[in-house]
């Protein structure tokens, strides 16, 4: 998945030219933000594994771990849900959540 992910950064043919992203928390930009996002992230060294994938002609759904840096291991949430809306085949929304960590009972 990280290649994937390093692959696709800057990669605009991939997105609408209108294309928004919104984070977590709700901040929103556009696909110059989401980009920003994902390089920030790569130059920290925050990498992914694709866990799951759900697919339907506009819509494409990734589950991925997130792996932070060995020296800042908490650098992210440990785990991400890509949620994109797709329009001709390139993404037009791009909703990224990060699920509730579950924290141990006792």
């Amino acid at each position: 998945m990280t290649r994937l992910w390093r692959s696709s950064v800057g990669r605009f043919e991939l997105w609408h030219p209108d294309a928004e992203m919104i984070a977590p928390g709700g901040l929103r930009g556009d696909r110059d933000f989401a980009v920003r996002g994902m390089s920030g992230g790569l130059s920290a060294g925050v990498g992914q594994r694709l866990l799951n994938v759900a697919a339907a002609d506009d819509l494409l759904i990734w589950e991925v771990e997130l792996i932070s840096p060995p020296d800042d291991p908490a650098h992210c949430p440990p785990g991400a849900v890509w949620l994109q809306t797709l329009r001709g085949g390139r993404v037009s929304r791009l909703k990224l959540f990060h699920p509730a960590v579950e924290l141990p009972v006792g």
